[in-house]
């Protein structure tokens, strides 16, 4: 699941940022569901 990561594109930083928030939040909520909702409040 973590070899996907090399595939973000790290120059847009509107991906870049709901990426790492995604990543971020799925560690510390034990929820893959509540990461990828936190990753897309930056993308509004």
């Amino acid at each position: 699941m973590l070899a996907n990561i090399g595939n973000i594109d790290f120059k847009d930083n509107s991906e870049a940022i709901a990426c790492f928030i995604c990543i971020i939040a799925m560690s510390f909520f034990y929820s893959i569901s509540e990461g990828i909702s936190m990753g897309m409040i930056p993308m509004l």
